[in-house]
C-alpha cells in the first residue's frame, strides 16, 4: 500500500504553485484568536480591541495604554514574547529553507496562544488548502505526456518526532515534474500529536543513532492519519504515489 519513492528530482520551479495557498485559513485563524483573546493586556481583555503591535502583528490592544502595560507586564511581559510572536507566525520572518512560509497555526501553538485542538483542526484545514492548490496545479500548469501519462506525481515523506511535549507525525509532500526536472516541496501537511509522555520519547528518540520507534497504539494512530490524508487526496482527485519514512516510521517499508 505505500512504497517507498526512490528517487527526488531537484531543479528551479517552473510549476505555478502558491506557497501562500493556507494564507486565507491563516488569517482567520489569526483574526479568531485575536477576537477570543480581546486586548493583549490582562487586566483589559476588551473584544472590540482592534490595534495590532506593529512588530508581531499578534498582539492587539485598544490603546497606547494597554499596549505600554501590556509591555511590561509582570508575569509575560510582551516585550520578552513579541519576538516569539515574530518569530514564530509573523508572514514577513516565518520562512523555511526552501524559502516557503511555515504554518502559523504551529507557530501559535508554540507560542502557547492556542490549544491543541485548535491546533489540530488549523492543520487539517492546511492539508485541505494545499490539496486545493495541488488540484489547481496539476489541472493548470501540466500536462500528459504523449503518452497519455501525467508528468507529475505527489509524494510523502513522513517521520515522528518529539516536538512541543509530544510525539507527533510530520509529513512533508512534493510535487514532482518529472519531465521539466521540477519539484516543489511543501512542509506540514500532517503535523498531529500521536503520543505523549517519557517512556513515548525515550522510545523514539534511543541513545545513540537508532531510528526509533513507537507503541502499538500509536502506530495505529500513524496509520489512520496517513490513510484520511491519502483518501483526502484521492477525493480531490490527486494519487500519493508514495511515501519515504523517517524516524519512527522504518516498521512500515
Amino acid at each position: 500500500q505505500y512504497n517507498v519513492l526512490a528517487a527526488v528530482v531537484a531543479g528551479r520551479q517552473t510549476m505555478p504553485f502558491n506557497h501562500d495557498f493556507a494564507a486565507e485559513d491563516e488569517k482567520y485563524l489569526l483574526d479568531l484568536v485575536r477576537r477570543q483573546r480581546g486586548c493583549f493586556n490582562v487586566k483589559c481583555r476588551d473584544p472590540s480591541a482592534s490595534k495590532r503591535c506593529v512588530k508581531c502583528q499578534v498582539a492587539s490592544y485598544c490603546s497606547r495604554e494597554c499596549q505600554l502595560a501590556d509591555w511590561k507586564d509582570p508575569v509575560m511581559p510582551h516585550k520578552e514574547v513579541c519576538k516569539v510572536y515574530r518569530g514564530n507566525v509573523a508572514p514577513d520572518v516565518r520562512a523555511e529553507g526552501n524559502g516557503q512560509r511555515g504554518a502559523v497555526a504551529i507557530g501559535l501553538l508554540g507560542a502557547g496562544i492556542v490549544s491543541e485542538d485548535i491546533c489540530r483542526k488549523a492543520m487539517m484545514d492546511r492539508a485541505g488548502a494545499f490539496l486545493d492548490e495541488a488540484k489547481r496545479c496539476l489541472d493548470a500548469g501540466l500536462k500528459d505526456d504523449k503518452h497519455g501519462f501525467r508528468r507529475a506525481t505527489i509524494a510523502l515523506q513522513a517521520g515522528v518526532v518529539f516536538n512541543l511535549d509530544r510525539c507527533r507525525l510530520q509529513c512533508a509532500a512534493t510535487l514532482h515534474d518529472w519531465e521539466a526536472h521540477d519539484v516543489v516541496s511543501v512542509n506540514h501537511v500532517i503535523f498531529d500529536a500521536v503520543d505523549e509522555g517519557e517512556e513515548a520519547r525515550r522510545r523514539l528518540h534511543p541513545p545513540g543513532y537508532g531510528a526509533g520507534d513507537i507503541s502499538a497504539e500509536c502506530r495505529k494512530r500513524v496509520v489512520e492519519k496517513l490513510e484520511a490524508f491519502i483518501l483526502k487526496a484521492n477525493q480531490h482527485g490527486i494519487t500519493v504515489q508514495g511515501i519515504t519514512y523517517g524516524r519512527g516510521l522504518m516498521w512500515m517499508s
